[in-house]
């Protein structure tokens, strides 16, 4: 009875380191499976902070194209107006240069229309 005392403690001693090897191996699993969510969470969270930073980058680049269309549009009409105000003060000047010559040519006519008086002194 001695022996079977004997083998009966060992067996119970292998199942119990059996037990202790499986539960250590369990925790080192999940302690692995927890590393790898973690390093999964911090990927995610680094990949979504580049996203958002990209986008951001590219607002940020939309704006100032927008604002330097802006401001390129409003040159470009400013010059159109100074093109415009330019023409009408050149047309304004060849119309009052036109009045003028008119003016002159009904002068002259009338001028050689005129008789000639002569003073005659008597």
């Amino acid at each position: 009875t001695g022996v079977r005392r004997v083998l009966f403690r060992s067996a119970a001693r292998a199942q119990a380191q059996q037990e202790a090897y499986e539960q250590a191996k369990r925790a080192e699993d999940e302690a692995r499976k927890q590393a790898v969510r973690d390093r999964d969470l911090e990927t995610k969270r680094f990949l979504d902070f580049q996203l958002q930073e990209k986008e951001r980058l590219q607002k940020q680049e939309q704006a100032e194209a927008l604002e330097r269309r802006r401001k390129l549009d409003a040159d470009v009409t400013r010059y159109q107006e100074e093109v415009r105000q330019e023409k009408l003060r050149e047309a304004y000047q060849r119309m009052e240069r036109a009045k003028e010559l008119d003016k002159q040519v009904v002068s002259d006519h009338i001028k050689a229309r005129q008789p000639m008086c002569i003073k005659l002194s008597g």
